[in-house]
């Protein structure tokens, strides 16, 4: 969990309303969820505002906010880049420590570093090398004689043809 004080830097925007909640992770605007935040792109989707249930919302300077809104707000310059940037600091915050999911099939010569997560249902085949510190979501495929370097974050449904080097 973030603070939202921490949230607030990393974004560089102005926070209005609750200076003390912890955000769990990110959602949508239409599915949120209680302690998670989200993001509006343009005034079009301010009806989305009273209805959300996420805890905190990111939007545009120009997006005028009902003065009765019950929801912590933080404005930016542009709502999506500032979601997007929440989306990898997120990222690099919650890789779960060796943490492989039995679901998942690893070919025997793969060779996993320390510190990956690796999600459900991922296949792994031979001869790939995940160094430390990745996370790989569910339900993704790495093909033969890839090479995942250090730090790298591989999203959910994600398919990786052989022969492919991904991150530094």
């Amino acid at each position: 969990m973030t603070h939202i004080l921490k949230v607030k830097e990393l974004l560089n925007g102005i926070l209005h309303g609750n200076e003390n909640i912890y955000i769990e992770g990110p959602c949508s605007i239409k599915d949120g969820k209680v302690g998670f935040i989200s993001y509006i792109k343009n005034a079009k989707y301010s009806k989305y505002l009273n209805s959300t249930l996420a805890s905190v919302i990111i939007v545009d300077d120009s997006i005028d906010i009902p003065e009765d809104l019950n929801k912590t707000i933080i404005k930016v310059e542009n709502a999506p880049l500032a979601f997007i940037k929440y989306l990898n600091h997120y990222s690099k915050t919650n890789i779960q420590n060796n943490s492989i999911d039995k679901s998942a099939i690893i070919s025997s010569n793969a060779k996993i570093n320390s510190n990956v997560y690796i999600g459900k249902n991922v296949i792994i085949e031979d001869s790939v090398k995940i160094s430390k510190n990745c996370k790989i979501d569910h339900n993704t495929y790495i093909g033969k004689n890839c090479i995942i370097n250090e730090g790298t974050v591989i999203r959910q449904n994600t398919t990786i043809h052989s022969n492919t080097q991904i991150g530094k």
